[in-house]
């Protein structure tokens, strides 16, 4: 008697054995061929992330290092007008007319820049020291008029170096003298105030 209810309770469990197992395997059925490939054409539907134009780009570079495009406010140097040269635009005369230095400076455009006639002083009339390029300043980067100027000339004995600036409506030269024909003579400094011609 004890033998068959033992017998009795293997098969009840080998029978709930049997059941669980059929409900897992239910269960854990693979995805049909059919449903895959709905998947897959799903996947493929569905748009890329791109960035926006105007926006910021923050992908990695190729070096690791992340990158920005189209920002604001980064536009090249050169897209910039540059400094106005109309200021100094015109004829500027010594106010000292008994000068022996510059009698007159005579400004004109040259590109961004300027170019500069310089007349000496000399007898009977003003000597043509010829016309060199200037480079113009700007009170600072992010101004526009040109308040200041440099250039240099050269001749076969000497070297001067220009440099000028606007000073309550007059103009400021400063001149460098410096000698290269083994004279003996001292380099020197000069200062001469220029007023502009009027050009009525």
């Amino acid at each position: 008697m004890r033998m068959i209810f033992q017998c009795i309770s293997r098969a009840g469990i080998f029978a709930i054995a049997l059941a669980v197992a059929s409900i897992a395997l239910t269960q854990e059925q693979p995805v049909s061929d059919g449903a895959r490939q709905a998947g897959e054409r799903q996947s493929q539907q569905q748009p890329s992330m791109q960035p926006v134009a105007g926006q910021y780009d923050s992908s990695p570079a190729s070096d690791g290092i992340a990158v920005e495009r189209d920002r604001p406010g980064t536009q090249e140097s050169e897209d910039r007008a540059g400094v106005s040269p109309l200021s100094l635009i015109g004829t500027w005369v010594n106010v000292n007319q008994e000068t022996g230095g510059l009698m007159h400076v005579v400004f004109a455009r040259s590109g961004k820049e300027v170019t500069v006639h310089v007349f000496g002083a000399c007898a009977p009339h003003p000597c043509d020291w010829g016309v060199v390029n200037g480079i113009i300043y700007a009170e600072n980067a992010d101004a526009v008029p040109a308040v200041a100027f440099s250039a240099k000339r050269t001749f076969s004995f000497e070297q001067d170096i220009l440099v000028g600036h606007l000073v309550k409506g007059s103009l400021q030269i400063e001149t460098l003298t410096h000698f290269t024909d083994e004279s003996g003579r001292s380099d020197y400094y000069s200062l001469d105030v220029m007023s502009k011609e009027s050009t009525k």
